[in-house]
């Protein structure tokens, strides 16, 4: 986690919060230190800044990729797929 939402207890939208800097890599090497290699994937739905996309590469964990999207933006662009998906990543069908 690159930056985590921090957000007041108890209001309805997250207007009044505000983006604060997360653990970073130092939390994926504890949870490796403690449980070992596990089959995880990251999320990567969200703005995608050089940094977060510079943590998912350190880790080594594949990012998410939706097919749908990733078609729509080949119609709409004219551009194949292949382009928008990194080597190591899960496709997946739809949300």
């Amino acid at each position: 986690m690159k930056h985590t939402g921090q957000f007041p207890y108890g209001d309805d939208t997250a207007i009044n919060g505000q983006w604060e800097p997360g653990p970073g890599i130092d939390l994926f090497n504890a949870i490796k230190s403690q449980l070992g290699e596990l089959p995880i994937i990251a999320e990567d739905l969200g703005l995608m800044t050089q940094g977060v996309i510079d943590l998912r590469e350190t880790t080594g964990f594949p990012g998410m990729k939706n097919f749908r999207i990733c078609i729509l933006i080949q119609v709409k662009k004219m551009i194949t797929c292949h382009i928008h998906i990194q080597k190591l990543c899960c496709l997946y069908r739809n949300s």
